[in-house]
């Protein structure tokens, strides 16, 4: 009996212990971090294909940059990105001096990242965005 609850213990502590490793590994800071392509649009669960040929690059500088996928070559748009626990922020340029901040919250999963629109009912509030590098 003693020695198959010391068993039990063990597991039970080697199984916590990797589960606490795991969550203190993941940054979505730096998940973010790379080129993205969306894929699909919608309200989420209800996607459809979509394709602008268009990437985005989120910098480590926190500027998020678009590009042309056929030519390679980037917009002259450059925008600020930032993230805190449960959002994605874009700065939108409206006019000369003015802005609008766009938040998103974000999930992860697979090479995979759903945005989600937090402000104005848009028609499409759901954004499936595939890591392409």
């Amino acid at each position: 009996m003693k020695k198959s609850f010391t068993l039990i213990s063990l597991i039970t502590i080697l199984a916590l212990n990797s589960c606490v490793e795991k969550d203190e590994a993941y940054d979505p800071k730096l998940e973010v971090l790379g080129k993205w392509q969306i894929i699909e649009i919608g309200n989420w669960p209800d996607m459809h294909f979509y394709n602008d040929g268009v990437y985005w690059e989120f910098l480590a500088d926190s500027v998020l940059q678009y590009y042309d996928i056929a030519s390679g070559n980037p917009f002259t748009l450059h925008e600020k990105y930032w993230l805190n626990d449960t959002a994605l922020w874009i700065r939108l340029p409206l006019y000369d001096t003015l802005t609008m901040d766009q938040s998103y919250n974000y999930y992860f999963f697979q090479d995979k990242l759903r945005l989600e629109n937090n402000d104005n009912p848009p028609i499409y509030r759901s954004f499936l965005l595939l890591k392409i590098e």
